[in-house]
């Protein structure tokens, strides 16, 4: 199945200080890891940003787009990744989540027919809205609560028809669920690093 992915770049890392989509982890940005995982998933992806961070050095060959609704955040972004795709379904993640796992990813876009999204569950509290894949028929519902002003992500999923991948069916692609690692400050950049560096050492054994 032919699929979009759309990266979200457009949050202002208040928590880490500076911009974390273009943080080097062993030399590669953050935004970098997210885009050569999707490329082989995706036949079109995009980088949704802001205005002020549209020209920005972001990876050859995704296309940038700002948000259409400023300011509302990741629901903004995801409204706009889909009403520029050009396939049904579409790849949704953070720009700042440099162990995604293909396997998984391929595994949810596998299971969305039939459904508006395919959402991760990895523990009974926690749902991942930016590790998802989305529909286009999310368009007009998303649009509606964007233009109430009902931004949270998960507050919308209770408008659509949302099929949730268990921890133990994550955990069949994903063992250590590193999928689910992203950077919201410096302690959890570091801790990236460390585990980039650690899984290099064993590539090379």
């Amino acid at each position: 199945m032919k699929t979009t992915g759309i990266i979200l770049a457009g949050g202002k890392s208040t928590r880490l200080g500076r911009n974390k989509a273009l943080e080097p982890v062993l030399g590669k940005r953050l935004v970098q890891y997210v885009y050569d995982c999707l490329k082989p998933l995706a036949d079109q992806v995009f980088i949704v940003t802001s205005k002020d961070m549209a020209a920005l050095p972001y990876p050859e060959g995704a296309a940038v787009l700002t948000d259409i609704y400023p300011d509302k955040g990741p629901l903004s972004g995801i409204y706009t990744g889909l009403a520029s795709a050009k396939h049904e379904y579409n790849i949704v993640v953070g720009c700042d989540m440099p162990f995604l796992n293909e396997k998984l990813l391929r595994h949810m876009v596998g299971e969305c027919r039939g459904f508006d999204a395919v959402v991760p569950r990895p523990s009974p509290s926690t749902m991942e809205p930016l590790h998802a894949v989305y529909s286009r028929s999310c368009l007009d519902r998303m649009k509606s609560q964007l233009e109430k002003e009902r931004l949270k992500t998960l507050a919308f999923f209770e408008q659509i028809n949302v099929k949730y991948i268990s921890m133990q069916e994550c955990r069949t692609f994903d063992p250590e669920l590193m999928s689910f690692i992203n950077i919201n400050n410096q302690a959890d950049l570091d801790k990236s690093i460390a585990l980039a560096r650690h899984a290099a050492k064993e590539e090379v054994c």
